[in-house]
């Protein structure tokens, strides 16, 4: 687990996030983006940014903003069953990069480290995800 620190746009001000970092050998994962949705990502989908939605599941398009560079192989991806683990926690990031997956809660603190406590079921929800991701994936690209 990496806890992550990033300016601000305020001088001498620091936020710290905790994030899992998954990397994985075999086929790569598309690029993709994906975070809880607020008011100013649905104005920018008015106007044309991207948003991947699934009409089959409004709660996981209204919750999430999911963006990436192959549309077709997130939604290939994003099998039922991974849509409906997003549903049921709002509030993750997921991010991908080829072999590399991140997975953080979203946060609009300065401060969002897990606390020890919950290192153990973030821990889980993290391998969760990354199984989830990487047990279809094979299918995704062979189709």
């Amino acid at each position: 687990m990496l806890t992550a620190t990033a300016a601000l746009f305020l001088p001498g001000c620091s936020r710290y996030q905790s994030v899992l970092c998954f990397q994985f050998e075999g086929a790569k994962l598309p690029c993709f983006l994906l975070q809880p949705q607020n008011i100013w990502d649905k104005i920018g989908a008015y106007f044309g940014y991207q948003d991947i939605n699934f009409d089959d599941y409004p709660d996981f398009s209204d919750y999430y903003l999911l963006r990436g560079t192959d549309e077709t192989l997130i939604r290939r991806l994003f099998t039922n069953e991974v849509i409906q683990f997003y549903e049921k926690r709002p509030g993750l990031n997921t991010e991908s990069a080829g072999n590399t997956l991140l997975y953080y809660p979203h946060s609009y603190t300065i401060d969002h480290r897990i606390a020890p406590p919950l290192i153990h079921p973030f821990m889980e929800n993290g391998f969760r995800v990354l199984s989830l991701f990487t047990r279809p994936y094979q299918k995704a690209y062979q189709k």
